[in-house]
């Protein structure tokens, strides 16, 4: 018996990106089957509602094929638009996570005028650390160190100048 909700030539190999986005959520859509309709539901996830108002899609009476052809041309222009996007900054939670690894180290990280200033007090406390462009490098260095690489900064402190530290 055909199950009316179901489809039959919907096949998610149509939108590569979908699919790949499908796959990296965990979705076992070769297990258990869904309907256009409801992977365009999943995926609508990923975007906001400008995304969805500047493409013209309107959940409300657009077929699932529709959707998910609406979808992967918003998966596709993101990727385009992020290769000719300049180099962003920081984003709000990584630059905090940043300053809360170099504050719990016993840095006034408010007297850290600039991304040079913080390159410099970090490589301070961990002067194994090598010199990227962006602040993002440094993030994602020092979220790699062990527990024990961590603590190396613990002696450093007093290496930073007077104005950078906290006690």
């Amino acid at each position: 018996m055909q199950k009316p909700w179901r489809d039959e030539t919907f096949t998610l190999k149509q939108f590569p990106r979908c699919a790949a986005y499908l796959d990296g959520m965990g979705c076992r859509l070769e297990q258990f089957p869904v309907s256009d309709y409801y992977a365009a539901v999943i995926l609508a996830d990923a975007f906001g509602d400008a995304d969805f108002e500047s493409a013209n899609v309107d959940y409300s009476n657009t077929p699932g094929s529709r959707l998910l052809i609406a979808i992967e041309r918003m998966f596709y222009s993101r990727k385009v638009s992020r290769l000719q996007k300049p180099a962003q900054e920081l984003s709000e939670s990584m630059n905090a996570q940043l300053m809360a690894f170099l504050g719990s180290r016993g840095v006034k990280t408010s007297m850290l005028a600039n991304d040079d200033e913080i390159w410099k007090a970090a490589m301070i406390l961990w002067p194994t650390l090598r010199r990227e462009e962006k602040l993002e490098g440094l993030v994602w260095q020092i979220r790699s160190f062990s527990k024990a690489k961590r603590k190396i900064a613990n002696a450093n402190v007093k290496n930073l100048p007077d104005k950078w530290k906290a006690c």
